[in-house]
């Protein structure tokens, strides 16, 4: 079953998997809606491997980073800068990645329309 929890939705689109090329529908760069599970998933023997060059808004941690002048920094630690994105994405992924994760699903879910269709109900 699909967790829309667990994918980030830029543009107002949301793409689970179309193999690793482009989505010929909308023309969104398969990255840019990078399931955060997988981003946040580790093989310890393989070298860390950046996504393909993206902006900021097609990050899977576009949630948590923001650019302040020419700096990309991590708002979960504001010290954190550096002036390329991968690199923050990387501190994203390894210091302390379960933090990271769970304030993007947090933003993510807390970005979310209610879909409580109780709420302005009258009874009979």
């Amino acid at each position: 079953m699909y967790d829309e929890s667990r994918h980030m939705a830029v543009k107002g689109f949301v793409v689970v998997n179309v193999g690793g090329g482009v989505a010929s529908a909308n023309k969104v760069q398969w990255w840019s809606h990078y399931p955060i599970e997988e981003f946040f998933y580790d093989l310890p023997d393989l070298p860390y491997t950046p996504l393909p060059e993206h902006s900021l808004e097609e990050s899977p941690c576009y949630h948590i980073i923001s650019k302040k002048g020419k700096f990309y920094y991590c708002k979960v630690h504001p010290s954190i800068e550096n002036i390329y994105l991968e690199t923050i994405e990387h501190h994203c992924k390894y210091k302390e990645p379960d933090v990271h994760k769970l304030e993007i699903l947090r933003l993510l879910s807390a970005a979310r329309p209610s879909t409580n269709f109780t709420k302005g109900k009258h009874s009979l």
